[in-house]
């Protein structure tokens, strides 16, 4: 092989190794800017804050969509008090559970950053009731 075919090798190879990169990079998503959507249909908590007797929940569906509000809210409860969200898990040194939890609902976290809810209830745990906000 000549040097001349051994440098014309070398430039179709890199530029191969740059033309992929280029089309790997530009069709994945940015790690953080919303692009990427978890559409698993597993809720998950972006957020939480307790004061008082009272906590306040932001929770993604990571679906496109809510069929039942009741259903959707039932199981969120569940997930508190089984304390299974994936990204949040809530101190357990408490022998005391909050008396309402406030819980906004949005679709994606794309969502919670336009302020896009899809509903909001508030659950009593003493009497085990939801008000639909």
């Amino acid at each position: 092989m000549t040097e001349g075919n051994k440098m014309f090798t070398k430039i179709v190879f890199i530029t191969a190794v740059i033309l992929t990169a280029f089309f790997i990079f530009t069709r994945l998503p940015a790690i953080g800017d919303g692009k990427a959507q978890d559409n698993s249909g597993v809720p998950d908590v972006v957020s939480s804050r307790t004061q008082n007797d009272d906590c306040y929940l932001t929770v993604v569906a990571n679906s496109e969509s809510i069929n039942e509000q009741k259903a959707f809210a039932e199981r969120v409860i569940h997930m508190y008090r089984e304390n299974a969200f994936h990204t949040t898990k809530f101190s357990t040194d408490r022998d005391e559970m909050p008396k309402k939890l406030h819980i906004t609902i949005y679709l994606n976290k794309s969502d919670v950053r336009r302020g896009r809810e899809i509903f909001g209830f508030v659950y009593n745990v003493d009497t085990d009731r939801y008000l639909f906000e």
